[in-house]
């Protein structure tokens, strides 16, 4: 379990930026760690102890201001447990680069235990989070990142929705719509109705 996010110095003169219109939040990674800090969080440049960094796997907005960002965390290559004491959210300032976005602890002896790969193969853990921001409708996260996607993502993709267009002429590319195949006919062959349906090799569409 744990506590309430802290937003660093960073993440607030980022979200000032904001509010002046000089630029959007883009979230970048996640990362994990084992260290303690008994100082001022808003003061932290990195975690303490920082053991994985993570891909965002995807980003929601739940309410005007908040955000639901979703990692998946898995335990590859850690030779070693830990508890998870420390999570930091990243973020891009166009003036610092790469930022501690803002801080999260764990709440003692309630901590999450991070397995090492001999403890437990392939041991993942899916983990949300709530950001509040001033910009939570044109917040976005980094894509390319390699972020794994979670279980629940997976179910939410509505393959249902997907159409396909079977286009005798070309249309435009401004004009296709979102979540949708456009097959083109680039040739026609008259065939002889018969009890059996072969089909010859030169027949078929082109996708384009």
């Amino acid at each position: 379990m744990f506590k309430q996010g802290i937003v660093t110095a960073y993440g607030e003169a980022l979200e000032a930026k904001v509010r002046l219109g000089l630029t959007t939040i883009v979230f970048t990674k996640l990362a994990t760690g084992d260290g303690e800090y008994t100082g001022d969080l808003r003061e932290l440049k990195a975690l303490v102890s920082e053991k994985q960094r993570f891909g965002i796997s995807s980003l929601t907005v739940s309410e005007a201001s908040t955000v639901r960002l979703r990692t998946v965390i898995d335990n590859n290559g850690i030779s070693s447990g830990y508890y998870i004491k420390e999570i930091g959210l990243f973020a891009i300032d166009p003036d610092e680069g790469e930022i501690l976005y803002s801080v999260i602890r764990g709440i003692d002896r309630k901590l999450d235990y991070q397995p090492s790969e001999n403890e437990f193969d392939k041991a993942t853990m899916t983990l949300d989070i709530f950001v509040k921001t001033v910009s939570a409708e044109t917040a976005t996260i980094m894509s390319g990142s390699g972020a794994a996607a979670s279980a629940e993502d997976l179910n939410e993709l509505d393959l249902n929705k997907i159409n396909v267009v079977l286009m005798t002429k070309d249309i435009p590319i401004d004009d296709r719509k979102k979540r949708t195949y456009y097959l083109r006919v680039t040739d026609h062959q008259t065939v002889n109705i018969t009890d059996t349906i072969k089909v010859s090799p030169n027949m078929g569409l082109k996708i384009l």
